[in-house]
């Protein structure tokens, strides 16, 4: 996994250079990497909500799906 976390990183980086304007695709990268941070800490064990920094709605998604699981715990307890 963290080879594609460097290998997200590094394409977001050369989109910058060739067009700076194309906020669409960063924010779809940025969504990624979000993911893969997520996918990280559950493999951790580590609940995972979000990185500082990021969008709202993205922290709001973690966090529902977070909820959502703990949820699905208790009624199979």
């Amino acid at each position: 996994m963290e080879k594609y976390g460097k290998q997200l990183g590094s394409a977001k980086k050369e989109i910058e250079k060739l067009n700076p304007r194309k906020n669409s695709i960063s924010n779809r990268i940025d969504d990624l990497e979000d993911q893969l941070h997520c996918l990280q800490g559950k493999e951790l064990g580590i609940k995972t909500t979000s990185n500082i920094g990021k969008r709202k709605d993205n922290r709001d998604r973690y966090i529902r799906d977070d909820k959502d699981e703990e949820e699905q715990q208790q009624e199979m307890a």
